[in-house]
């Protein structure tokens, strides 16, 4: 067995603290070597077994450093990304990935010329059932998909976070609607959508949307309604309908990692909406299985095509994200 990948966490906020600390120290693949933030104690409070770094730039020179996790405000998962795979470190950047479109780009255009690997942060696409709903639709169990239904609504405490403050990439097309569009591209093939219409869009006093429902459209007609707000009640769903049946997931259908003892269901319907098949998943881990999966392609134990996330994937994602955001009003 290889040595296990040293990662660098780029910021300490809630997310990195609560959530990617703890599996990075959980997992065996992986050692939480160092951590970067303003706030030195914040830093600290994730306990690397390496350096506190006092700035971005002091970490991506840690020569004990193999790869870096961008847990950043929006704004910044592009320079950061790019700083870290300039001085030779693999990256996996929370979603979204960039921006917009030529964002992304050039954020995978550097991680080419740089030969690292660079991952978006999308977990969701490591659980046991969206894998095997992916494997349904390629082997052609609905037909051919038509239409896509999917969302991610939650309501939160946000006074002063950067989600609320547009100049910061903030907003919930980027934070939770982003899984909806995610969703919707993996069951298109991870193509990307022509046109988007927004049917409703709220923004907060810092230009933000909060809420925003939109319907994406590709070349060959298929749709998907994509939904994401900060303002409840909490849902995560995700559905389709194809030529000859259906299938549903079990809310949430971005599950909490870990997830509650009953696990996840995924019911596939014949054309009639009678059920065909109800598939049960036992409780998963799939941020784990990430971040492993992220460490086996940096360590060279495993072959990028291997996973469930592309760099086709990203680029899409952002062409949706780019197509919503022309589309909503002013705000």
């Amino acid at each position: 067995m290889s040595d296990p990948v040293r990662i660098g966490i780029a910021g300490a906020g809630g997310f990195a603290t609560w959530v990617m600390a703890p599996i990075l120290h959980a997992n065996p693949n992986v050692v939480l070597q160092a951590v970067a933030s303003k706030d030195p104690l914040r830093s600290a409070a994730l306990m690397p077994e390496g350096r506190v770094h006092p700035s971005y730039e002091s970490m991506m020179d840690d020569p004990e450093i193999d790869a870096v996790y961008i847990a950043l405000s929006n704004d910044l998962h592009a320079p950061v990304t790019e700083m870290a795979l300039r001085a030779g470190k693999h990256v996996l950047c929370e979603k979204p990935l960039g921006l917009n479109v030529a964002e992304v780009e050039r954020m995978q255009a550097v991680a080419l010329e740089s030969d690292r690997y660079l991952l978006e942060g999308f977990w969701y696409r490591w659980h046991p059932r969206h894998r095997e709903l992916i494997a349904r639709v390629r082997a052609g169990d609905f037909g051919t998909v038509q239409s896509v239904d999917s969302g991610f609504v939650f309501d939160g405490e946000l006074e002063g976070n950067y989600r609320l403050d547009a100049s910061r990439g903030g907003g919930a097309a980027y934070d939770v609607m982003c899984y909806a569009i995610s969703f919707a591209v993996s069951l298109y093939d991870d193509a990307a959508p022509v046109s988007a219409v927004v049917e409703e869009a709220q923004f907060s006093d810092q230009g933000a949307d909060i809420s925003s429902r939109a319907i994406l459209t590709w070349t060959h007609g298929a749709t998907a309604s994509v939904s994401g707000g900060f303002t409840g009640p909490e849902r995560r769903w995700g559905s389709l309908i194809g030529t000859t049946g259906s299938g549903q997931t079990s809310e949430p259908c971005f599950s909490n990692s870990p997830e509650s003892e009953d696990g996840t269901v995924l019911t596939l319907r014949a054309a009639d909406g009678s059920v065909r098949e109800e598939l049960r998943f036992a409780p998963s881990d799939p941020r784990s299985d990430m971040v492993s999966d992220f460490a086996s392609v940096v360590a060279g134990r495993m072959d990028v095509a291997d996973l469930p996330m592309s760099a086709q994937h990203s680029h899409s994602v952002a062409t949706a994200l780019d197509l919503v955001r022309a589309a909503m009003p002013a705000s």
